[in-house]
């Protein structure tokens, strides 16, 4: 027997189609009230556009939909439930359900629909009287005598006739010498007219009523109904079921048919015929004291905790056995899977479990000489002992002696091996379950709350009885006396020892993995590794009646066998040995080394790095750690050293990848590579969902939290009932050349055969109609992989519909509510478009500046440029590295001509996206007035008062618009007045006097009382002429500025033959500084 440490498992429920209140915000009381006011109204559109809808939904005219009830819930939606009618005969479990969600938008309805009835007859041959003439003499046949005539309202109906259908499918076929496996479905092979009415037994009599329903044929009279089948010896063929269990939800089971009587049976033959039989309370371990469970629909369970005033055949009865035959599956697909052992003995011998032993007990036992698992029934004080766990753990003993000879007692170690040899089968059978989904052939090592049996982790909080012993707690460290412990004490350690080897020993005293015999911390090797020399130790080299040295000769000869002696996985078996006070450790002497840190993949549309490295120590490294400009993104604490990183919040650069190992004696290698992230145009919102519901429009409950069913990130969304969906709608380019589409999904199936369950992506347009359905995908089984935790990419070019809103649609078809079938993640539409780009050049002879941007840019965001070269005569002239790209240089220098400009616009990695068509310009000769006007030379040629200053450009402050410096007036958060003049003499046979300057206003000041005036007047007197005022809140960065600056042009034609001054002059008062720059001042003629 196995003493029981429990955890609560989480029955997996059926998502409900009324939204929780974690989904969506309730309306407020005045909204939701004036919403409800108008529930007639939309109801009647809802049934407008639910009978629009009919021809889509495959019905014809012959059909229409009849409206049964409705409610609007608090969230605004009202959901309207309709029957389906054929010919104004109702369709027996046929209709549909209306969504019109508070903006009176009409939703995809959740249908049950039979489409292909015309060929009925639907004039009934009985009539309504014949009918109930039928039914008095069915009543008079089963009710006791003096029972009294029930009401009786016949309805007619149309029955559809279903039955289950098994189809060969080649593409399972594993060999081509080997029959295919069979899948199975319902089917709907007719329909019959049938009068339907609902009856009670008269209740006068001192007897239990019972109600009925009767089904009379419309054409015979006869009344139609379902026997009950009866099991004996016939042929049986392999099937599916489904089961409610208690401890794993709704789940499929492999089982037999009886091909006479129709029955089903727990006999799976595709595991060496594994079966559960009924011992029906009793306590004999003869086999002929069973009967096997049978059930007509290979429908089991009612996932409840079993009650002794039911039958053990019952519904209720049941659930006990599906539980076990579920445990059953997962302990063989394990053994067989992962290492290639079919069976207890390798050699496909079948386990067998015998359930409801005796009354009231609470355990579960192998027995030796029955070879079989024996499950008690349960108590109402605890789950029944039908978990996983337990059934594997059991499984594990028939493992052990089909491969060990052991006797035990008390002065061997045997007994306690075996308790923890089947602890740590029971350990890989749940990570097999909860990791790899039940399928693949690699344990994928999750890190979760459930990992390990608790006795496996923290041997010391689990006590332990031995018959006239007291209590005493599992064994933490190996002692002389060992074999002398109670059994299960002793396989703790066992298990405590696997989990060190597997996961390593922390550095943390507090922690139950810490090993006073390494302070900090040890290396593990990974679970797939810890359980490939778990296996093969047992299988291989572990010896009858075995000792705990003993078993660590095993391990070392197994991680010699597979890794070498001189491997780091040999030394971590002396080290996990040693954790537990058992022989030396390995000698650590050197710090490890990483290498080959590669990029795999770099997908920026799902925000994703495939990321690997490999690492090296003498005595094995203890984690090792991925990190993103020194943050850390992922540790693996064992090879293979691989996995996915999330980017999604990375900004477009470069930016630095390391990967950093660490040995349990602190020693520390790294190596980094730089990652550079590009841009693209993505136009789906928050497709990782880690925004919840943002963007998307679904069905409640779809959109969901869990890291650990996510492919990156906390949350993703999954489809557990028919009808669910999840939306977005996105507009594609005319212009575009690519709109990849790609998604992760993930497909929820233990076994091969497909439920039935099927996801669609549908495309529709912006008013609903369906475009195009460019995927389909059923619940088939498909191989585990762990690194993508199991979600395969899938991708489609939506290039076709460029030009076009659309609206992209993941639908589900489930058969019947229950476990997740299909779970999405990372969806991610890119644009692709032809990269276009325009240069323009704006030579300024006044102020002798030129300026060079991009006057257009298409096809890429300016995010995703990282350099533009502007090309003057096949030459490099100027460069820009940030939007919008523009380039002020001074025309000093440069000879009055015209040029020949273009750009070249490159990507973040340093790739040339587009060449500009060349475009021109040209410099003349002006006549300047103005002397130092790009104030290069600070003040010379200039008047100033206050404290006026002309400050340099330096790498990190550039303020000058051309050169290096430029004028500041202002710029001190006190009262005062700064000012700044310059005379020059206007030629008397001058025109077109232009004056031009740049202004730029950095300023804190929330108030307009800072300010500048600009001012011309004749050096011999005359009035002032105001040219500006512009006070600190004028905004100088709009659209037509350059590098902040505007520009400002005045024409001083009128002052020709004068002697004039140009005065600036800057005032601030005390508070936030409000600075006023001023370049490139210039006056010209002709």
């Amino acid at each position: 027997m196995k003493h029981r440490t429990r955890r609560l498992l989480i029955l997996l429920l059926a998502v409900c189609s009324i939204p929780a209140a974690a989904q969506r915000r309730p309306l407020a009381p005045d909204a939701l009230a004036a919403i409800r006011a108008e529930e007639p109204r939309r109801i009647r559109f809802a049934t407008d556009r639910l009978n629009e809808a009919r021809f889509r939904l495959g019905l014809n005219d012959n059909h229409t939909f009849e409206f049964r009830s409705a409610l609007t819930d608090r969230y605004g939606a009202l959901r309207a439930r309709y029957r389906q009618k054929f010919k104004g005969i109702r369709v027996l479990s046929g209709g549909a359900i209306a969504h019109i969600d508070d903006q009176d938008r009409f939703l995809e309805p959740s249908t049950k629909l039979f489409t292909d009835i015309d060929l009925i007859e639907t004039t009934p041959s009985v009539d309504a009287a014949g009918a109930r003439a039928a039914i008095l003499a069915e009543l008079a046949r089963i009710n006791p005598p003096g029972s009294t005539d029930p009401l009786i309202q016949p309805e007619l109906v149309i029955v559809p006739q279903r039955e289950l259908v098994f189809t060969e499918d080649p593409t399972r076929r594993v060999l081509p010498a080997v029959p295919a496996l069979e899948e199975y479905s319902w089917t709907t092979k007719g329909y019959q007219l049938a009068w339907l009415a609902l009856t009670s037994a008269d209740e006068s009599r001192q007897f239990e009523a019972e109600p009925r329903a009767f089904l009379v044929h419309a054409f015979t009279g006869a009344i139609l109904r379902v026997y009950s089948l009866r099991a004996d010896d016939a042929p049986r063929t392999a099937a599916r079921g489904t089961a409610r269990t208690f401890h794993h939800g709704t789940v499929d089971l492999a089982t037999s048919r009886n091909d006479e009587t129709g029955q089903f049976e727990l006999t799976d033959p595709t595991r060496g015929g594994n079966t559960v039989l009924d011992l029906f309370r009793g306590v004999s371990l003869r086999r002929g004291a069973t009967r096997p469970f049978t059930n007509g629909s290979n429908s089991w369970g009612d996932g409840g905790r079993f009650s002794p005033a039911n039958d053990t055949q019952s519904p209720n009865g049941q659930t006990l056995a599906a539980d076990v035959a579920f445990g059953m599956e997962r302990t063989w697909d394990v053994l067989k899977n992962v290492f290639g052992h079919e069976g207890p003995d390798g050699k496909a011998s079948p386990f067998e479990a015998r359930v409801h032993y005796g009354t009231g007990l609470n355990d579960a036992f192998w027995h030796r000489t029955a070879k079989a698992v024996f499950f008690g029934s349960g108590t109402a004080d605890g789950p029944p002992p039908s978990d996983l766990e337990t059934v594997a753990h059991e499984l594990g003993h028939a493992f052990w002696y089909a491969l060990i000879d052991s006797e035990g007692g008390s002065d061997s170690e045997a007994d306690g091996i075996n308790q923890g040899n089947a602890d740590i089968l029971a350990s890989l059978a749940e990570f097999y379950h909860r990791g790899n989904q039940g399928r693949g052939g690699v344990l994928a090592d999750v890190a979760a709350e459930w990992n390990f049996r608790p006795r496996m982790v923290n041997p010391a909080s689990v006590s332990f009885t031995a018959p006239g012993s007291a209590p005493q707690p599992g064994l933490v460290y190996w002692t002389a006396n060992a074999a002398a412990q109670e059994e299960h004490a002793v396989g703790a350690l066992y298990g405590h020892l696997f989990v060190l080897l597997a996961r390593g020993a922390s550095p943390q005293p507090s922690s139950p993995l810490y090993s006073r015999f390494f302070p900090n911390g040890m290396a593990g090797v990974g679970l797939q590794t810890a359980a490939d020399l778990w296996y093969l130790a047992t299988a291989g080299y572990l010896p009858d009646e075995p000792t705990f040295f003993e078993l660590r000769q095993a391990f070392l000869r197994a991680a010699a066998y597979l890794y070498g002696e001189e491997s780091s996985v040999y030394a971590t078996v002396l080290n996990a040995f040693a954790a537990i006070g058992l022989g030396s450790p390995a000698v650590d002497s050197i710090p490890p080394s990483v290498s080959n840190l590669t990029i795999e993949s770099l997908d920026e549309g799902e925000g994703s790095l495939l990321v690997s490295a490999s690492a090296a120590d003498d005595t094995g490294i203890l984690q090792l750690e991925f990190l993103l400009n020194n943050t850390p993104a992922l540790t693996r604490p064992f090879p293979p050293y691989r996995g996915y990183l999330d980017i999604s919040r990375l900004g477009v650069g470069s930016h630095v990848l390391t990967a950093r190992a660490i040995d349990y004696s602190s020693k520390v290698g790294f190596t980094t590579v730089p990652v550079v992230v590009k841009g693209v145009n993505q136009v789906i919102g928050n497709g990782g969902f880690e925004e919840g519901e943002a963007k998307w429009t679904s069905s409640p409950g779809v959109i969901r939290g869990g890291a650990a069913d996510s492919f990156l990130g906390e949350r993703h969304a999954a489809f557990s009932t028919s009808a669910a969906f999840l939306a977005q709608t996105v507009s594609i380019p005319q212009g575009a050349t690519s709109a990849a589409l790609a998604f992760r999904l993930r497909i929820e199936n233990q076994t091969a055969p497909s439920s039935g369950a099927r996801l669609d992506l549908q495309i529709r347009d912006d008013r609903g109609t369906l475009l195009e359905t460019p995927g389909t995908w059923f619940d088939s089984a498909v191989p585990a992989d762990a690194l993508t935790n199991n979600y395969a990419r899938h991708t489609f070019n939506l290039a076709a519909h460029r030009g076009r809103r659309i609206e992209l649609r993941f639908v589900a078809s489930i058969p019947s509510p229950g476990p997740v079938r299909f779970r999405i993640d990372g969806v991610n539409l890119i644009i692709t478009e032809p990269v276009g780009a325009e240069a323009a050049a704006e030579a300024d002879d006044n102020e002798g500046s030129l300026i060079l941007r991009l006057k257009t840019l298409s096809g890429v965001q300016p995010s995703q440029v990282s350099r533009v070269d502007y090309i003057i005569d096949n030459d490099v002239f100027a460069s820009s590295t940030a939007a919008p790209f523009a380039v002020v240089q001074s025309t000093q220098g440069l000879i009055r001509r015209a040029y020949n400009v273009s750009a070249r616009v490159y990507d973040i990695g340093g790739a040339l996206l587009v060449e500009t068509a060349q475009t021109t310009f040209a410099l003349r000769d002006v006549n300047q007035l103005i002397r130092n006007g790009g104030f290069e030379l600070a003040a010379q040629s200039w008047t100033t008062t206050g404290q006026t200053t002309f400050p340099a450009d330096t790498s990190t402050s550039q303020r000058a618009f051309t050169g290096t410096r430029c004028a500041l007036l202002g710029g001190r958060g006190a009262t005062h007045t700064d000012e700044l003049s310059q005379t020059f003499d206007i030629p008397s046979e001058a025109s077109n006097v232009t004056l031009t300057f740049r202004l730029r206003i950095d300023s804190n000041e929330r108030m307009p009382v800072d300010e500048l005036v600009v001012r011309v007047f004749e050096r011999t007197g005359g009035r002032p002429r105001e040219l500006l005022r512009v006070n600190s809140r004028v905004d100088t960065r709009g659209a037509d500025s350059v590098k902040g600056y505007v520009k400002r042009t005045y024409d001083l034609t009128e002052y020709a033959g004068a002697s004039v001054v140009v005065h600036f002059q800057g005032r601030e008062d005390t508070g936030p500084q409000t600075s006023f720059f001023i370049d490139n001042v210039g006056v010209t003629y002709r």
